[in-house]
């Protein structure tokens, strides 16, 4: 009887340890499966690749009579050429490209003839959405005449058609955080940059002050 009772218990103890094997191989495939099902498909990759976002832009020729910086430039013809870039990586990542390029005199009155105007990167999940990098911000809703509009400079030397063309970038970090479906908040934390104003020659005694350097923040509520 006790050796019975013995076979008996070896029997069921060897079918436990068989369920626990089972159980164990059942959630090992179980958790294959959904790291399978997590993963993304080619056709997910490929749609999240730089690929599949490829630049754009536009290039303008123009003709002005004269320029914007306070001197006697007359007649001057100009070209620019704008490329933007905006991939996604993921589903939650993507960054932004913006570049500027042109001849001189179109493009400031430092001379330069490239501008990086955006580089950033963004990442949004949910309510939550963060931007990092260089990028241009007009901050408030009104359409002419902004007095919030306050955190990206603009280059009132730059011969374009519209003012949103003398908007300059910023490297700043943005938060966006969406309280319900038609109200959010938004934090900016930015390097201060100046305007780029126009400005005749000084005179040999006047030597031109030295542009603040800080941080500038701003918070909004959007409903």
């Amino acid at each position: 009887m006790r050796a019975l009772h013995a076979a008996h218990t070896a029997h069921a103890a060897r079918l436990c340890d068989l369920r626990r094997r089972g159980f164990r191989l059942s959630c090992l495939m179980t958790a294959l499966a959904g790291l399978l099902i997590a993963q993304p498909s080619h056709a997910q990759q490929a749609a999240y690749s730089p690929a599949s976002s490829p630049p754009y832009g536009e290039c303008s020729l123009s003709a002005w009579s004269s320029n914007r910086n306070l001197d006697d430039r007359q007649d001057i013809a100009s070209a620019v050429c704008t490329v933007n870039w905006k991939p996604k990586l993921s589903v939650d990542v993507g960054l932004g490209l913006n570049l500027r390029a042109g001849s001189n005199a179109n493009l400031a009155a430092d001379g330069g003839s490239t501008r990086v105007r955006e580089a950033y990167v963004d990442f949004e999940r949910d309510a939550f959405a963060l931007r990092a990098g260089r990028q241009m911000m007009a901050w408030g809703r009104a359409d002419s005449f902004n007095p919030t509009d306050k955190l990206s400079p603009k280059d009132f030397t730059l011969l374009a058609p519209d003012d949103d063309s003398q908007r300059l970038g910023i490297d700043a970090i943005k938060i966006r955080y969406a309280l319900n479906p038609s109200t959010s908040l938004t934090a900016v934390a930015a390097q201060f940059t100046a305007h780029v104003t126009p400005q005749a020659a000084l005179p040999a005694n006047l030597v031109k002050a030295l542009e603040p350097a800080g941080t500038e923040w701003a918070v909004k509520l959007d409903r």
